[in-house]
């Protein structure tokens, strides 16, 4: 009897020491890059937002804690415009605000971890942001726009 006491100790002290692999998931959302209209005043401003709604987890994974590990983005870029202040904001899953914003190259491919330490799960967003100056009139992007919620449960 105490060889299988120190013999299922052991076994549950091991089993307790080794590392334990966290599952790995990952959220992508596109859409076309928009057609920003430049008012008079030589301003204009638009929006893509991605929301990482419900059904974007695995089944039976809705309620499971969340880190997230990265953010990848693609962002169009403006070519007629005179200027093309871009900014990436993650909000924290159902808050309308957001909880941080970085800025990013129009036009350009990425990724960035500053968001790491923020809560993720359900009805966290990415909104891309683009502010331009350019001459009166409709402003046509690249292309697309897609940004990817990298994370671990």
């Amino acid at each position: 009897m105490k060889k299988k006491h120190l013999s299922l100790s052991l076994f549950l002290g091991l089993a307790m020491a080794l590392p334990v692999h966290a599952e790995t998931g990952q959220i992508t959302k596109s859409a076309a890059g928009k057609i920003i209209f430049v008012y008079s005043n030589g301003e204009g401003l638009d929006q893509n937002l991605f929301i990482a709604g419900t059904t974007a987890f695995p089944p039976g994974t809705l309620n499971n804690t969340k880190t997230l590990t990265l953010v990848r983005y693609q962002i169009a870029a403006y070519p007629q415009a005179t200027s093309d202040t871009t900014e990436l904001c993650y909000s924290e899953p159902y808050q309308s605000s957001p909880a941080r914003c970085v800025q990013v190259l129009s036009g350009s491919t990425g990724s960035t971890s500053q968001f790491n330490d923020l809560r993720f799960g359900a009805g966290a967003q990415l909104m891309i942001t683009h502010k331009v100056t350019g001459q009166s009139g409709n402003l046509h992007p690249s292309g697309e726009e897609s940004a990817t919620w990298e994370y671990s449960y």
